[in-house]
């Protein structure tokens, strides 16, 4: 039996999506404050972020797609870089349903990376494409990093995949690069789905159009509209 127990443990501690870390590590506020939280570590066994706090430490952790499960926080340490890449109808992150949402923090040098990628017809970070419900994205806010948001076909960068809208998405800073899907706007709504409630307070923001799609930089998608969108400072380009 303590044979057995031992090569239990052994098996875990070597496999780290199976044997999550929590440590204290920093993070900078929306307010620009140092603060400290104990936090999950992601590794490329990481498939699904349960409500709290989470952090990228290493500088190549590459995982298919991560889903917010609550109310998620997701910290990038200084030089650590995250690739998430979802497959057909799934986004690089999933943020969609009641009560999912997801807020991503920095650290000191702001150089942690995100790279999120959706398969085809679902968002970079959102929605997919796999019911009504999902669609659509739920609540995101990006307070620092460097993030790349790319869309798979018909999705937006950051908000909904295909048929979906992309809603209550507010920049704080960062360098934020979203490139949306074909007919999909780079923040906002997917195909045929509307962006609504968007603000960038500051950062960087770069929200490039497919070529040869009909889709707003920041707003709807193709034959969905855009409302609410503010912009009160940071450098945006659209």
């Amino acid at each position: 039996m303590k044979k057995s127990l031992f090569i239990l443990v052994a098996i875990l501690m070597a496999s780290p999506g199976l044997w999550a870390q929590t440590q204290s590590v920093s993070y900078i506020d929306a307010n620009g404050h140092n603060q400290t939280v104990d936090a999950t570590e992601i590794t490329d066994g990481t498939s699904t972020l349960e409500a709290g706090w989470h952090v990228v430490l290493r500088d190549d952790v590459q995982t298919g797609t991560l889903t917010c499960n609550g109310e998620v926080y997701l910290i990038l340490a200084d030089n650590a870089k995250l690739t998430a890449t979802g497959t057909e109808n799934y986004p690089g992150i999933q943020v969609s349903g009641t009560g999912n949402s997801l807020t991503i923090y920095a650290q000191i040098d702001q150089s942690g990376q995100l790279i999120a990628t959706g398969g085809q017809f679902a968002a970079g970070i959102g929605g997919n494409n796999i019911n009504d419900v999902q669609h659509d994205c739920s609540p995101i806010t990006i307070n620092g990093g460097t993030i790349t948001a790319n869309a798979g076909l018909y999705g937006a960068g950051i908000g909904g995949g295909h048929y979906g809208s992309g809603s209550n998405i507010t920049i704080n800073g960062g360098m934020v690069t979203a490139n949306g899907g074909y007919h999909g706007a780079c923040i906002g709504g997917g195909y045929n789905g509307n962006g609504t409630y968007i603000t960038i307070n500051d950062g960087t923001v770069i929200a490039k159009g497919k070529k040869g799609g009909t889709a707003a930089g920041i707003g709807g998608g193709q034959h969905g509209y855009g409302s609410n969108i503010t912009i009160n400072g940071g450098i945006v380009t659209a």
